[in-house]
């Protein structure tokens, strides 16, 4: 295993166990989560620029680079729903659409495994591994409405419920992905 397959490994297990852990609303666990996620985030897009390139022509560094800026994309989306801020979802949309497009015709054109298959665990290890955080992560940010998500994740729920957070903050409120779960979420609405 590489350098830069150890350091996502340890980035992308410290991100999980500081998600895991604001369930708690642990003291500080905010910081620790931010300090994790972005160095995983920047660690992703430095992959882009300072990765080592797989051999091929260039469609396939540029399909490389941007399934690197969609990783990067989405795991700031996910950061900024885990800290309760507004526009995560369209920094999370705009970089999952990025990364599953290039990812669908990196593997439509086959070139990971059949061309080079001495660099497939490259692929393994610095692509796989993010792809299954962001599906879990994201699959819990999509899933959970916007109430509950507050309660679970939120350090300020100890303080605060739901509706005086909206009523106080009415810009940085988190949405639900999909409007029918905010629709089910806020019945009144």
């Amino acid at each position: 295993m590489r350098i830069s397959s150890k350091i996502i490994l340890a980035l992308v297990s410290a991100s999980t166990l500081c998600i895991f852990l604001k369930m708690f609303k642990l003291p500080y666990i905010n910081q620790v989560l931010e300090v994790s996620m972005l160095s995983l985030a920047f660690f992703l897009l430095g992959q882009m620029f300072l990765g080592k390139s797989l051999p091929g022509g260039i469609a396939y560094k540029i399909l490389q680079r941007f399934a690197c800026n969609g990783m990067f994309s989405a795991t700031a989306g996910i950061l900024f729903r885990f800290l309760y801020w507004a526009g995560w979802h369209l920094e999370f949309g705009v970089g999952m659409v990025t990364f599953v497009f290039s990812l669908l015709l990196l593997v439509k054109w086959n070139i990971i495994k059949t061309k080079f298959p001495e660099k497939f665990d490259y692929f393994r290890y610095n692509y796989v591994l993010p792809i299954c955080f962001l599906v879990l992560t994201s699959i819990l940010s999509i899933i959970l409405p916007d109430k509950v998500f507050y309660e679970t994740f939120s350090t300020l729920s100890k303080t605060k419920s739901y509706e005086q957070f909206q009523a106080e903050n009415p810009g940085r409120t988190g949405y639900s992905f999909f409007p029918v779960l905010k629709r089910a979420a806020n019945p009144n609405d």
